[in-house]
């Protein structure tokens, strides 16, 4: 299964679910993308895909075809404008951020300023990403042919997501997603 939409769309959540409901390993894509460049991201992602099962979940395009290509079924979450992501994508970090806070052990895991400029600057990649992906033009950050990261238009991933129409599901309610995870059943 490949679950695909902007952030802040609810892919993580739902391939949590679904890997909950089946027993499927999760990939999260966004592990993958952050992997150094002499990383041989082609070589893991062909591996990965090869597996019997798994749900892959992000938005990169290009070196995931090999998922794209082996999915039974791709789950296209379109159902979030870019404000409603944003507000999302603001909020996973609080929720991060009040963790950060909650675990501190000492003052001094307070103040790491590193960490909290780390995540400051986290949020703000995602919250351009976020209108990134609701424009027209995308973004590439240069890198290798097989490295670059391109973020994805909304635009160009319906015109990815169009070569695999016969498995492509297209969500564009909470009320569908809703309903799939109702119909699966929970262990």
């Amino acid at each position: 299964m490949f679950v695909i939409g902007a952030s802040g769309s609810g892919k993580t959540t739902l391939a949590m679910a679904l890997a909950q409901r089946n027993g499927f390993p999760v990939v999260h894509l966004d592990m993958l993308a952050g992997r150094p460049s002499w990383f041989d991201r082609a070589g893991e992602v062909r591996a990965l895909a090869a597996r019997e099962t798994w749900i892959a979940e992000g938005l990169q395009l290009g070196w995931t075809e090999p998922f794209l290509e082996r999915a039974d079924l791709i789950l296209w979450l379109d159902h979030v404008s870019s404000g409603r992501s944003t507000v999302r994508v603001i909020h996973r970090f609080l929720r991060g951020g009040i963790a950060g806070i909650a675990a501190a052990r000492s003052p001094g895991d307070l103040l790491r300023v590193g960490q909290r400029a780390r995540h400051a600057r986290d949020l703000l990649v995602a919250m351009v990403e976020v209108r990134r992906y609701h424009r027209q033009t995308p973004h590439q950050d240069g890198g290798t042919t097989t490295n670059a990261h391109v973020e994805p238009t909304r635009d160009m991933t319906a015109r990815a997501l169009a070569h695999h129409r016969a498995r492509l599901v297209s969500i564009r309610r909470q009320e569908d997603i809703d309903l799939l995870l109702t119909r699966l059943k929970a262990p």
